[in-house]
């Protein structure tokens, strides 16, 4: 009976242990949004040839540098057809900027007319927190 009592006290020695190291580990975590808003999205050089990258400036409030950032694009035309752009993993600029410059890339066989850009950003931060934003669209126009 000594021998049941004695492992069921070790069992719950250890799980305690655990409990607080999960609980110390969790509260430990950053939770700080790395982006607290977009301000707007202007097109620098519009407009450019197909396969041409898109420079677009980007204002937004950064809050953090630490958060690689995965971008997911589309280009939508005044005919409602859809190109998915070339996505990219980034480092995400730096927190002292108050805009980031960017040049995306269009497609060689996009045709000629005006066009939407949505991103769609997914920052992954210490700790496995993941956080979502759709950046606002810019607009531009491919030359025939």
């Amino acid at each position: 009976m000594m021998r049941v009592f004695g492992f069921l006290a070790a069992v719950c020695v250890a799980l305690s242990m655990f409990v607080a190291f999960t609980a110390v580990r969790y509260e430990r975590v950053d939770r700080t949004q790395p982006v607290s808003g977009f301000g707007k999205v202007e097109t620098l050089n519009s407009p450019i040839s197909a396969g041409e990258a898109l420079p677009v400036r980007i204002w937004r409030e950064k809050a953090r540098g630490d958060c690689p950032v995965v971008s997911e694009r589309t280009a939508i035309n005044q005919d409602g057809a859809v190109y998915d752009l070339p996505d990219a993993e980034w480092a995400g600029g730096s927190p002292d900027d108050e805009y980031l410059d960017y040049h995306y890339p269009t497609l060689p066989f996009m045709p000629a007319g005006e066009y939407q850009l949505r991103v769609d950003l997914t920052y992954t931060c210490p700790g496995g927190l993941l956080f979502k934003y759709t950046q606002p669209p810019a607009f531009f126009r491919i030359a025939g």
